[in-house]
């Protein structure tokens, strides 16, 4: 009876050493992923965004284009102000 605690021990230490294994392939997935800074650094970098700007339609266009990538269907609106459309 003494030896079935010590089996259990030994076990459960094992698993425990088993678990802590660096997984190489979690971490090449994890590299392939875009930060949140990053994708904050790449929207600033378009320019100053007032609306009518270079700046303003290349970030809606970078925008579009991201959203499209993670699998969404954007919609564009214009926003107009005092329109009777």
């Amino acid at each position: 009876m003494s030896r079935l605690p010590l089996f259990i021990a030994t076990l459960l230490i094992s698993l425990t050493l088993w678990s802590q294994n660096y997984e190489y392939r979690i971490a090449k997935q994890c590299d392939q992923v875009d930060s949140v800074y990053q994708i904050i650094e790449s929207y600033q970098n378009i320019g100053i965004k007032e609306t009518g700007t270079p700046g303003f339609d290349s970030a809606t266009r970078w925008l579009a284009d991201r959203y499209t990538a993670l699998g969404y269907q954007p919609v564009l609106d214009s926003f107009s102000f005092n329109t009777n459309k």
